[in-house]
């Protein structure tokens, strides 16, 4: 029998504590860890040495298959030089997809002269350079690798009975574009030939014993992100093709110049003058830039539609000069900004504006601006006259009126132009139609009436110019009329020309004080009154006229104008006046007007 006491029981129970486990692993985790990354680093490190030596291999392989061909042989398959080999290859080796790109290219060494040069070479194949290119789109971190060789011929070299190509890339500044790629086919001659390749930094690519052949070589520029030009074959759609295909000449060079330059885009939008958006605007859009001539044949000649929103973006545009012809049969184009025809310069993003308005055949768009600059004119008093007829607007304005109330109140956004917002009750808006007179009971006609207009929405960057209004005012009648802005809501606070409620606006045009501008929305009201029961004062019209950002600055449209030959007269503030008789035979026609200072 024996005994344990408790200091030994306590020594048998020692042990780690949780924080001590917790630590523990924490270590273990994090030595493992890193023990992985390590590892994984190895291995990947491994993997893309093993690949790129595979690479280079392959590469050497290909290299010296190609020096063990017979010299004429060293060529590419539908390539100049032709030749027997493939310019493009899948090959697997150790389990990796490998693509082979193989160029070979005629070289002019400078020992014996170079062709078109002093002394000029008559047999400027001298050499042949070979390029491999190795790719692997499955192999991780891995670039491709480029390996070159020349390959020389073991005798000497004789006369050529061929010519060479020289091809010049530009940028619409004349600056070289390298790197530009070029198609080159010709399935006109035995062996075909068909390459793809770049430009140098010179942008030009020398294309080396190229068989003769008579308008039958396809050239075809292009660049990620840039415009694209070519070589057109003559055909029906196109009988004389500005840069035809190319035709190459024993002993001789051809060369050839593209003009390439960065893609722009057009943002295009229709919109009426108040900047509501008129969805589905049909146009057809075309370039100045001709392919063919007699007949002429546009390099861009497009119908397009803007969405349900009146917007329309053309991507991938080539810089240049486009002209918008307007097909849609329910708007008449009231205004271009910027003017059309529009000019695009590479690499923009560049917005058209295309104001509307419904069709009141015939419309003519004055379009008025600076000689020389060719800056838009707004603000030019444009007049417009013949026998019966005289009517003058501003340019770079917009003129809302409103001439019949017959619908009745109850509207309160301005839609329909027969109703109006409220009145009331002392007003007859129906006899005669067209006409706001007091109400007439049978004791004749009451004292005052009263009427609000429905609110004009008149869009973003409103000025305001002036107002007028018609009517007849007998003796011991009157008519006032006052007007309300506001930049959001109903404007409720109506004033006169001075800016304060106690004043009206006369019959004659009164500037709209400057304080209602930047604000979208407006409607006025007409106060009518009389001292004497037997007679009314009659109002008959009232317009009023504005700018903003859906009005082209520079324009002006008239519409529902009969034909004729009608006197034009512009007037605007520092340059000399134009005046100029003109036929209006169209249902739509521009008339450009180009002032002098």
């Amino acid at each position: 029998m024996f005994f344990i006491s408790h200091g030994e029981i306590n020594k048998f129970k020692a042990g780690f504590s949780l924080m001590e486990m917790v630590v523990a692993i924490a270590i273990f985790s994090v030595l493992s860890i890193s023990i992985y990354q390590g590892y994984a680093q190895i291995f990947k490190t491994t993997n893309f040495l093993k690949t790129k030596t595979v690479a280079t291999n392959l590469a050497n392989e290909q290299i010296e298959i190609i020096r063990n061909l017979p010299y004429d042989n060293v060529g590419t398959i539908g390539g100049i030089p032709s030749g027997v080999v493939d310019p493009s290859q899948e090959i697997t080796r150790e389990g990796i997809d490998f693509v082979v790109l193989t160029t070979i290219r005629n070289i002019d060494l400078p020992f014996d002269g170079t062709l078109g040069g002093s002394p000029d070479d008559l047999s400027p194949a001298d050499n042949k350079l070979v390029e491999i290119e190795i790719q692997c789109a499955l192999c991780q971190n891995f670039s491709n690798l480029v390996f070159n060789t020349n390959v020389a011929p073991q005798s000497l070299e004789s006369l050529s009975t061929n010519g060479a190509l020289r091809i010049n890339v530009f940028d619409a500044n004349g600056e070289d574009i390298s790197g530009a790629n070029v198609s080159i086919v010709n399935s006109g001659i035995s062996p075909n030939i068909d390459i793809d390749d770049v430009t140098g930094n010179n942008g030009i690519l020398t294309i080396v014993d190229a068989p003769p052949s008579f308008e039958s070589y396809e050239l075809l520029v292009t660049k990620g992100g840039y415009s694209m030009d070519q070589t057109y074959i003559s055909d029906i759609s196109n009988p004389n093709p500005i840069k035809p295909h190319v035709t190459v000449s024993q002993g001789q060079i051809t060369d050839v110049s593209f003009i390439i330059d960065e893609t722009s885009t057009m943002n295009i939008s229709s919109v009426t003058d108040t900047c509501q958006a008129v969805s589905a605007f049909d146009f057809d859009l075309v370039s100045s830039k001709l392919i063919g001539t007699n007949p002429d044949v546009l390099k861009y000649d497009s119908n397009h539609s803007t969405n349900g929103s009146g917007l329309l973006s053309l991507s991938d545009m080539e810089w240049g000069t486009y002209t918008v012809n307007t097909t849609d049969s329910s708007y008449d184009v009231a205004g271009f900004n910027p003017f059309n025809p529009l000019t695009i310069t590479p690499g923009v993003d560049q917005d058209l504006k295309i104001t509307l308005f419904p069709k009141d055949s015939p419309t003519t768009l004055f379009t008025i601006k600076a000689q020389g600059t060719g800056d838009p004119i707004s603000n030019a008093v444009v007049s417009l006259q013949k026998t019966g007829f005289n009517k003058t607007f501003l340019s770079g304005q917009s003129a809302k009126t409103q001439t019949d109330w017959s619908g009745g109140q109850g509207q309160v956004n301005y839609s329909d132009p027969t109703v109006y917002s409220s009145d009331d009750g002392g007003i007859n808006v129906n006899n005669p139609i067209g006409s706001i007179l007091l109400f007439e009971d049978i004791d004749g006609y009451v004292s005052s009436g009263e009427l609000i207009s429905s609110t004009f929405d008149l869009g973003p960057g409103v000025t305001y110019h002036d107002l007028s209004w018609s009517g007849d005012i007998p003796i011991s009648t009157d008519i006032q009329v006052q007007i309300a802005t506001t930049s959001s809501g109903t404007p409720t606070d109506f004033i006169g020309p001075d800016g304060t409620s106690s004043t009206f606006f006369t019959s004659i045009p009164t500037d709209i004080p400057a304080i209602s501008d930047g604000d979208r929305y407006f409607r006025y009201k007409v106060s009518l009154s009389t001292s004497n029961p037997l007679f009314t004062p009659t109002f008959d019209n009232l317009e009023f006229n504005f700018s903003g950002n859906c009005v082209a600055p520079g324009q002006i449209a008239f519409q529902g104008l009969s034909n004729g030959t009608y006197t034009l007269t512009v007037n605007a503030d520092g340059y000399q006046e134009f005046s100029q008789d003109i036929d209006l035979n169209n249902a739509w026609q521009e008339v450009l007007v180009e002032m002098d200072e």
